[in-house]
């Protein structure tokens, strides 16, 4: 049995979500999901208004990152990087994080 790993890199959580035919939700309400049984690929601004309500809430994603299972949570606190006081790889091979402008305003506010 594979080591759950728990995460807040937009990148990682995004592949993962693909990788597992999933896609980002959030209800009017503000509540946080991800569908497995949409059969759609998610529009991009699905997932900036999801990433917009993941970071406010200080969440981070804990996964199984093996196997064919998408069983996740979302959960506060720490991710794996920053539990350990190091990133998983080096900062310079680390991709940056895209964000959209709209998304920036937003998140100035």
């Amino acid at each position: 049995m594979s080591r759950a790993r728990t995460t807040r890199d937009p990148i990682e959580i995004r592949l993962w979500v693909e990788e597992h035919g999933g896609v980002p939700h959030a209800d009017g309400a503000g509540v946080l999901r991800i569908d497995f049984r949409a059969a759609a690929r998610s529009p991009e601004a699905a997932w900036v208004r999801w990433f917009e309500l993941f970071e406010a809430n200080g969440l981070a994603l804990r996964y199984l990152p093996e196997g064919a299972s998408p069983c996740h949570e979302l959960v506060s606190g720490p991710a794996d990087d920053e539990r350990h006081g190091a990133l998983r790889r080096p900062a310079s091979v680390r991709p940056a994080r895209l964000r959209p402008v709209a998304y920036l305003r937003l998140a100035d506010r």
